[in-house]
């Protein structure tokens, strides 16, 4: 009796249970469960189903769309087993986690919203045609393979280079079938040619731009190291010379394209040349972490960049140091390592290097596991210790063993103002239980503290943040601002609010999701919002804001943005541009269209040499650098003119002469007055320090390659612009200075004593979200807009006023329209009336509103400031500066240069603007075509992966990467 009663409990339970997780018991299937509260009531559940064979055939996101429904994706196997068809993530109402029967996902209003692979005949598998999701696209052409060998003919032949004692020699070509060669022929109809060696080493990357080929070689030495990359210039000089060695010179063809390595007895790289730029020395303790190098503006000074590591290998220290004569092959402290001893000459470290390191050589110092960092450091002690705050989190500290609450984290860290030793900036940072950041204590450039409180939800989201800025300047300056956040079931960011002071909550956004996960609505108050669109490949392709402004997108077979249109109420007539690109993704045309009567009544806008109003044209050498720009617009008097008919010349990469034709009218500071063959000049790292045609008499630069001193000259002699950075290359301060002519400075020689000679000056200092001009706080930034501060004086005393700017942006983060709150809230009957449009380069255009009224944010072409003040026109990317007016490129190396060897270390965004942004000036993101994309710097997502992605996952990681 009693089994009985056992066996009808279990099946009691187990009906019980089957009806609470809802999965299919005729399937296998694995559950896995995030719990989001702590009592366990809310949870997100994924369930992977499994054939007899135990491969994966869906996977369902239960409960998180918008309307509780699931979000599934189905694999679908041929007869070998292969994956040859993969549905797109499709939502499912009142599913509740069961699996999807096949005829349910046909039964809907989507045609074919999968991918489809063929695979060759063979055991090999290989794929030879890939389509993109949807009907649309798999009417057209696909992804084509092929896998052949190389041969004698012109496509698939490639030169054979050796490495023999250090040196490259070239000896003929390969034999035949000693290489690999896999073929790509995109959606675009562009042609890619991958050849590898019998041991996977890439060899040759060849791409099909019409009747020519881009080549780019990678050659090893015996040992199977990467020894030089010949991009494609350099292939082609090198492969049609004669066999034998090439010598390494600054001046000849390696010196100016190659990328040179070598390495030590343990093959880690010491030696590095980078095309137009003096070697880098290298070289490495017994765990491998870097501990010294240089460069060649830094060998020039006698000066070596060291880093120095604890026992656990965690970077604790980083500096620079003189060291004539430095012995780069010594090993007498390569097995060393630091600890922390409280020894105040290297901030709290020991000094096991032999070498006699002060503190004015150290300008980065981080802290792990403790505080105890802070008793060197009485001054700012105080404001450094953790203080408790109600209602956030709280620091752990164990009972036990207090020591080890933070165990393994970054407690801290110091930092300097680049060139004055004395000013320091020391962080103290706490975390809770779980390890996540509670507090964060800084003192900032105008001498008083940011303060940082969080407070997380179970899974770690943030719900609240407050940031408390102190200037003890003037207490009209502090403020504190509190953030708050909401969340939807599956964790999707609802609401953001802000609240300044004392002030009423303001909603910075609320988003809505549509049943695949993507932003569809962003409102800023119940009645003004922004609504998006997509096709079926998850790609953007319109932006409406309210009535005021409209962007629509048409993107070619292969993801390539082909055609814009946008207007702007009241403002503006309606812009529409279709592009031209090359096979090589590089755009070659803009040609420009309006419709409206305000566009008819230019004189002449119908025709300017066949061409309306903003056409623009490109050439390239094979490198992307500049070779020929011609630019349209039209002048205060509505004349349309050539604004821009330019011819570059360069020496390697580096840009040495701009050659204007006559009739072109230049309106943005260019004036050809100089007509000689090198008119710029770098220093041997690759940066520009004088442009004689924009009057740029010498930039001087610190040793992160970050321009500290612009000076003019000529009619433009008196006028200097200074920036200071703190050593991690943050930038703290501009000074824009107006003196008497004789204000110049010598290549490379930094003056430190103009002070005297300074008649007027306007200064920006950057500290954290806040922006002070001339002293006093102008701005704070926010996610989408920033809060404008004004000032009165009321019965003798300073009050502020704070004014709130919504910044509306395109697909790129470039801000398209500025709006204040009160046109929010109020909405007056004329219109916005700041309002910005650009050159594909990002040049803004000189349309009739940008005279009238400025745009005020500033922060405009992918989200970056504008360096205006001299007429310097410049974009501050972070790690180097852009000039969107007439080099179309940055004006320094990049620094991952090495991620993209076939690209001009210069050119920008691999000259494929409208589809790509740079987020740091030192990598290029592509906001359409790509596995994970940005289509906003706020960090929206677009999945136009061919396998589905992790969303969640994916928008973390971008965000992050982001802010």
């Amino acid at each position: 009796m009693e089994k009985y009663k056992q066996i009808i409990i279990f099946c009691v339970i187990s009906m019980l249970v089957q009806d609470l997780f809802s999965q299919s018991n005729s399937q296998n299937y694995i559950v896995s469960t995030t719990f989001l509260d702590e009592a366990g009531t809310q949870n997100l559940d994924v369930i992977n189903y499994y054939d007899g064979l135990g491969r994966e055939t869906q996977t369902i996101y239960k409960n998180v769309t918008c309307t509780q429904g699931d979000l599934v994706t189905c694999k679908d196997y041929d007869g070998m087993g292969r994956v040859y068809r993969e549905w797109m993530p499709l939502p499912f109402s009142n599913n509740n986690g069961n699996f999807i029967q096949s005829g349910a996902w046909t039964d809907r209003d989507i045609d074919e919203p999968y991918t489809k692979v063929i695979y060759e005949p063979s055991s090999l598998s290989r794929i030879i045609e890939t389509w993109g999701v949807g009907l649309e696209w798999h009417k057209r052409k696909g992804i084509e393979k092929k896998y052949l060998f190389n041969d004698n003919s012109a496509l698939l032949s490639a030169v054979c280079f050796r490495v023999e004692n250090n040196r490259l020699k070239k000896t003929g070509k390969y034999k035949w079938h000693d290489l690999y060669v896999e073929y790509t022929n995109n959606e675009d109809g562009h042609e890619m040619y991958i050849f590898t060696d019998k041991l996977g080493n890439l060899v040759l990357e060849r791409r099909v731009n019409g009747d020519e080929y881009i080549d780019t070689y990678y050659v090893y030495d015996e040992h199977d190291k990467l020894r030089f990359v010949l991009p494609p210039l350099a292939a082609d000089e090198l492969t049609s010379a004669t066999d034998g060695f090439f010598e390494m010179k600054n001046d000849n063809v390696l010196g100016k394209y190659a990328y040179v390595y070598k390495y030590d007895s343990r093959n880690r790289c010491n030696y590095k040349k980078l095309p137009g730029c003096a070697e880098i020395n290298m070289t490495y303790d017994i765990h491998g972490n870097l501990i010294f190098s240089d460069n060649g503006e830094l060998r020039k000074k006698d000066l070596v960049e060291f880093y120095r590591y604890d026992k656990y290998n965690r970077i604790i220290m980083r500096g620079v140091i003189s060291a004539p004569n430095f012995d780069w092959k010594t090993n007498s402290y390569q097995g060393t390592y630091e600890i922390y001893n409280g020894n105040s000459r290297c901030y709290g470290y020991s000094n096991s290097t032999g070498l006699d390191i002060a503190t004015k050589d150290i300008h980065e110092v981080y802290y792990y596991d403790d505080y105890s960092f802070l008793n060197l450091f009485e001054e700012y002690i105080d404001s450094l210790t953790y203080k408790p705050r109600e209602g956030y989190g709280m620091q752990y500290v164990d009972e036990q063993v207090a020591h080890l609450s933070s165990n393994g984290l970054q407690t801290g860290s110091l930092k300097k103002i680049i060139g004055d030793d004395n000013k320091l900036f020391i962080n103290a940072s706490y975390y809770d239980n779980k390890r996540r950041l509670v507090q964060s204590r800084t003192n900032n450039y105008m001498g008083g503290y940011d303060c940082y409180y969080y407070q997380y939800d179970y899974v770690g989201n943030v719900l609240r943040k407050i940031h408390s800025h102190n200037d003890p300047t003037n207490t009209v300056f502090g403020y504190e601002e509190l953030y708050t956040y909401s969340y939807d079931a599956g964790k999707r960011l609802i609401e953001c609010k802000h609240k300044l002071k004392s002030g009423k909550e303001r909603l910075l956004c609320r988003n809505s999701y549509d049943e695949y996960g993507r932003v569809i609505e962003k409102s800023y108050t119940e009645k003004c919002k922004t609504t998006y669109d997509y096709n079926m490949r998850n790609q953007l392709t319109n932006i409406q804001f309210d009535d005021l402004y409209n962007q629509t997108y048409v993107l070619t077979n292969g993801g390539n943005i082909e055609r814009t249109d946008w207007y702007c109420d009241n403002i503006d007539f309606r812009h529409t541009y279709t592009y031209t690109y090359d096979k090589l993704d590089r755009l070659v045309s803009a040609k420009h269209t309006a419709n409206d009567e305000i566009a008819s009544q230019i004189v002449d806008y119908q025709k300017y040499d066949g061409k309306p109003l903003y056409d623009v044209q490109y050439e390239y050498d094979k490198h992307g650098n500049i070779t020929h720009l011609q630019r349209l617009g039209y002048t205060r008097e509505y004349n349309v003119r050539s604004l821009d008919d330019l011819t570059y010349q360069y020496n390697g990469n580096q840009l040495m002469s701009i050659e204007a034709t006559e009739n072109a009218q230049y309106i943005n500071n260019f004036e050809d007055e100089v007509h000689d063959a090198e008119e710029c000049f770098y220093d041997l790292n690759g940066n520009l320090v004088r442009d004689n045609n924009r009057n740029l008499q010498n930039i001087d630069y610190n040793y992160l390659n970050l321009p500290q001193q612009i000076y003019y000259g000529k009619q433009d002699a008196g006028k200097v612009i200074f920036y200071t950075y703190a050593t991690d290359g943050t930038k703290l301060r501009a000074l824009y200075a107006t003196g008497t002519n004789n204000i110049l400075s010598p290549i490379g020689v930094l003056n430190t004593n103009v002070d005297n000679d300074i008649i007027y000056s306007d200064s920006t200092v950057y500290c954290d979200n806040s922006i002070y001009v001339n002293g006093k706080l102008d701005k704070i930034l926010l996610p989408d807009g920033y809060v404008q501060v004004t000032y009165r004086t009321i019965r003798g005393r300073l009050v502020a006023f704070y004014d709130y700017y919504y910044t509306i942006k395109d697909h790129q983060g470039s801000a398209r329209i500025n709006i204040a709150e009160e046109y929010l809230d109020n909405r007056p009957s004329e219109g916005c009336r700041k309002a910005l449009s650009y050159y594909p380069f990002g040049k803004a255009m000189n349309n009739w509103i940008s005279w009238v009224v400025p745009f005020k944010d500033p922060y405009t072409y992918t989200g970056k400031k504008e360096e205006t003040m001299h007429g310097l026109g410049w974009y501050d990317y972070g790690k180097r500066f852009y000039d969107p007016n007439y080099r179309l490129s940055f004006v320094s190396v990049d620094p991952l240069c090495e991620k993209y060897y076939s690209i001009s270390p210069y050119a920008y965004c691999a000259n494929n603007p409208i589809n790509a942004i740079d987020l740091n000036g030192d990598s290029i993101w592509y906001t359409i075509d790509k596995d994970i994309v940005t289509m906003h710097v706020t960090g929206k997502i677009i999945d136009s992966s061919s396998d589905g992605i992790n969303v969640n996952r994916a928008a973390s990681d971008i965000a992050s990467g982001i802010s």
